[in-house]
Parts: structure tokens; sequence; C-alpha cells
């Protein structure tokens, strides 16, 4: 597994975005898996 990405995850309330960070997504590949690309969101206020 290897991590591409570090993105920022905001908490939504009917839709729309509030501005309010509630953990961040991390993009990952996976080469046993011809390059598979996941995201993982984790609920953490610190990467």
């Amino acid at each position: 597994m290897l991590l591409v990405d570090i993105s920022p995850s905001y908490e939504y309330k009917d839709g729309e975005r509030t501005g309010k960070l509630e953990g961040y997504r991390y993009s990952v590949v996976l080469p046993a898996h011809k390059m598979e690309k996941l995201g993982v969101k984790v609920l953490n206020k610190t990467p």
C-alpha cells in the first residue's frame, strides 16, 4: 500500500459544507491489485 495524497474532510449538513474540519481523507494505491486506488477517511483533527 502506497500513500498518494492527504486532503481535509469537512462536515456537511443538509448537503452543504459547514466549513468544520472533521478529519482527513488518505488516498492510497494497492500495487498488488493493479494500482487500485482507495480513499480512507479518518476522523481526526491532525493528519
